[in-house]
């Protein structure tokens, strides 16, 4: 009995995602800011349910945690 493949596992961005976002950053002129690497256990569930929102979004699971975690931080700050 063979397993379907995992369609959420074909995503994973190329090695070199990061180089090509600095060096587009520095095309744009942006500064690039520094960053600290974040593990987290969490559940398989919450997992597989970030990489789907991250898929409709068109961002990189990454991408759209930075991006959770911004919004959740200026939003504790404005309360």
């Amino acid at each position: 009995m063979s397993r379907k493949p995992d369609p959420l596992s074909k995503v994973r961005p190329s090695r070199g995602y990061h180089s090509d976002i600095n060096s587009l950053k520095e095309t744009l002129g942006q500064e690039q800011e520094k960053t600290k690497r974040f593990n987290a256990e969490i559940p398989v569930r919450l997992h597989a349910a970030l990489k789907k929102r991250a898929i409709d979004e068109g961002l990189h699971l990454n991408e759209l945690a930075v991006k959770i975690f911004s919004e959740y931080l200026s939003k504790r700050n404005n309360e």
